[in-house]
């Protein structure tokens, strides 16, 4: 934690208009036997081979650890910087995403928590990054809306039909060459 808050006052210290994002990764082990591609790096509580308490996410009924709860609180404590004159200690975004070990659903997202309500939802993470750029770069300083305006795909590029971007949320260029609902600034001032 002390990290995560010195690391971001130092650097919007340096460079007070950075939209800074810190995104949180955390195994979602499952309270129960370690799993096969666990052994290497938990630890195993006694001889029956089960994940350590302070190593659990999920409990065994399904509820989240009260560990996990506890520093998603407190994360969240750091996120939400809405201005270059706010809360340098603040990051502009912040999410908390549980990945599943389990053999069937190995690397996906637990969608259960954080709830989708919860600031550090992942859904949030791209769109508050995205806001606050707006605001700083682009409608903030029209005159550089030329070099600053985020960049959308042409909706005729072949992009939008290659085997890579299926299920994609990609961001799609309006007749203006702006992304499309992404309300417009003015390049006049």
């Amino acid at each position: 934690m002390e990290e995560a808050v010195g690391d971001c006052t130092n650097i919007h210290i340096a460079y007070p208009a950075l939209v800074y994002g810190s995104l949180h990764l955390l195994r979602a082990n499952a309270e129960g036997p370690i799993p096969n591609n666990g052994r290497k790096f938990l630890v195993a509580k006694g001889q029956n081979n089960t994940v350590l308490d302070a190593d659990v996410a999920i409990r065994a009924n399904g509820e989240i650890d009260a560990s996990i709860k506890r520093y998603h609180d407190a994360i969240a404590r750091l996120a939400g910087r809405r201005d270059m004159r706010n809360d340098i200690t603040r990051y502009e975004s912040m999410a908390l995403v549980l990945v599943s070990p389990e053999a069937t659903t190995l690397g996906e997202a637990v969608d259960t928590y954080p709830p989708t309500d919860r600031p550090l939802h992942f859904d949030r993470f791209f769109a508050n990054i995205y806001q606050q750029y707006d605001l700083r770069f682009v409608y903030g300083a029209p005159n550089l809306a030329g070099k600053t305006r985020r960049l959308a795909w042409d909706p005729s590029s072949p992009a939008m039909t290659h085997h890579s971007a299926v299920g994609l949320a990609l961001r799609i260029a309006s007749t203006t060459g702006m992304p499309a609902g992404s309300g417009e600034a003015s390049d006049e001032a």
